[in-house]
């Protein structure tokens, strides 16, 4: 009764109201399982500074669908993610958000999503977005270390030193104290590249542990050369088309 008499006030004073059939909270259900149907999600994974976000926008504009989910969280996802990115949404807008794009696909078609982990800065994936990105197919892409190193160089060293040994800081556990203490060396020397190395030490490892664990795994690491998304988002999208068309010619 109460929300259908502000909702008449709000009326009367030229807003257009819906009144929510059981409530907010039944809207957040309804939410849950609309992310849990099924759904035919590709996983674009590679090691950090591997350009993914790129390519996933590139294989937009080629007519493939894709879901950004660091862009709806604004973070990129490590504990560099966040900086010169706006204040993160609650969890429960990025959820909001997140089911206004969901409900846009076509369930027909795939959908790519790039790999994550459970957390995106201080969003948690609701479980069944997590869950389809833990049982989607695993495309994973292979760069030079080198050329991501030098991407991360670009763009990264804009920041101050001070913001830097902050996010370094965050890592320190993880890092250990001697691999930590030469990257804030590195870092004083302006000797980026090296911070990169030292860093991505930690990255990839934890990439490589967590993508063993995956139930499905496309065949083949694809090899990129260099970091134009819009290259390397036709050469996925080759192999991917070669792999199904052999699946096709097996059966």
């Amino acid at each position: 009764m109460r929300s259908d008499n502000f909702a008449a006030v709000l009326n009367a004073s030229g807003f257009d109201v819906f009144v929510l059939s059981g409530g907010y909270k039944a809207y957040r259900r309804f939410i849950r399982d609309e992310l849990s149907k099924p759904l035919d999600v590709f996983i674009l994974g590679g090691l950090t500074g591997s350009g993914k976000t790129r390519i996933l926008q590139s294989l937009k504009r080629k007519g493939e669908q894709i879901i950004d989910l660091e862009k709806l969280s604004k973070h990129k996802g490590s504990v560099f993610g966040g900086l010169d990115q706006k204040k993160q949404p609650t969890n429960e807008q990025f959820e909001n958000d997140l089911f206004l794009f969901w409900s846009k696909l076509d369930p027909s078609r795939r959908v790519w999503i790039e790999d994550e982990s459970r957390m995106i800065g201080n969003i948690t994936l609701p479980p069944p977005v997590f869950n389809h990105i833990l049982n989607g197919l695993l495309v994973r892409i292979n760069i030079p270390g080198e050329v991501r190193i030098n991407h991360l160089v670009r763009e990264y060293a804009v920041f101050t030193v001070q913001v830097l040994s902050r996010s370094i800081e965050k890592i320190r556990e993880r890092l250990g104290g001697t691999r930590t203490g030469y990257a804030h060396a590195a870092l004083v020397q302006g000797d980026y590249a090296q911070v990169a190395r030292i860093v991505l030490e930690y990255y990839d490892k934890a990439y490589l542990h967590s993508a063993a664990y995956r139930k499905r795994i496309f065949p083949a690491v694809i090899g990129l050369d260099g970091l134009d998304p819009s290259r390397n988002a036709d050469e996925i999208l080759a192999s991917l088309q070669n792999s199904l068309q052999k699946e096709d010619d097996l059966s």
